[in-house]
Order: structure tokens, then sequence, then C-alpha cells
């Protein structure tokens, strides 16, 4: 088992590994990868031209995700 998997065993990363470590391992140099969820949230991005991140569906779900596991986010403004 790879090291950090080891060390994040909390449900918080459950996630994380089915995005970025499917099979349990990083996907390697030139193998193909595909995460149906991502693809849904980029093109929800695109559609809205970035609205969605930062005032819609997808900043309530970062939002409620952030209060339900304590992390804090900062937002810094121009």
């Amino acid at each position: 088992m790879l090291f950090y998997k080891r060390k994040l065993t909390d449900d918080l990363f459950k996630e994380w590994f089915t995005t970025f470590a499917p099979k349990g391992k990083a996907p390697a140099a030139g193998e193909i990868w595909y995460a149906p969820n991502h693809e849904t949230t980029l093109q929800e991005i695109a559609d809205s031209y970035g609205e969605s991140f930062y005032r819609g569906e997808l900043a309530e779900r970062i939002h409620q995700f952030s209060k339900q596991t304590g992390i804090r986010l900062a937002y810094f403004f121009k």
C-alpha cells in the first residue's frame, strides 16, 4: 500500500482516492484516465462561464463540504 494511503485513512479522503487514485494508485504516465465527476464539474463550469464555481451550485457544494468537514476556505478579493 502506498505511503499516503496508509496515512490518509479518514473518510474525508475517500473521494480524493476515488478520483485521483483509481484502482488504488495514481494513473501511470500515458495511461488513459477517466473521471466522470470531473467531466461533469468542468462542463458545468464551462456552461456557466465560471459563475457556478464562484456563485452557483458548485460554490454551494464546496461551501457545504467545507462546513461538514471543518475545512476552512480563504476568500481573496482584489
